[in-house]
């Protein structure tokens, strides 16, 4: 990960808390600005779901109004530690913090707990 920040320019981390019967698989994709983790399902092919960690100056706000809402898909908000998760479709969620916007997306069937514990451990 310290390499692949490094390259991309993005201060990016690896989140601590891993959702029961997921696993990191490799390698650690980044370009200018960005990285992306990537998880698979243990027990089928189908589940995954990636981290994309980027440099942004934006703020919660903003990030509602140019990436949450135009998705037209329902959302919740709810905060943890400070941070403001937008929870949107059916198993992501996106976030801002300390410069760096963190996407969570996949077909993962993750619920809400799992996500904001996810975005609670980066």
């Amino acid at each position: 990960m310290h390499v692949a920040s490094a390259r991309a320019g993005v201060h990016a981390s690896l989140p601590s808390y891993q959702p029961a019967g997921f696993s990191f698989t490799g390698p650690i994709k980044y370009k200018p600005g960005q990285i992306t983790i990537s998880f698979k399902s243990n027990s089928d092919n189908q589940r995954n779901f990636s981290i994309t960690q980027s440099a942004s100056s934006w703020d919660s706000q903003t990030l509602l109004e140019n990436y949450v809402t135009p998705t037209g898909q329902p959302y919740q908000t709810d905060e943890v530690s400070g941070k403001t998760i937008y929870i949107y479709g059916t198993s992501n969620a996106t976030w801002v913090d300390g410069g760096i916007w963190y996407n969570v997306q996949g077909n993962s069937s993750l619920n809400s707990a799992q996500l904001l514990r996810l975005a609670d451990s980066i």
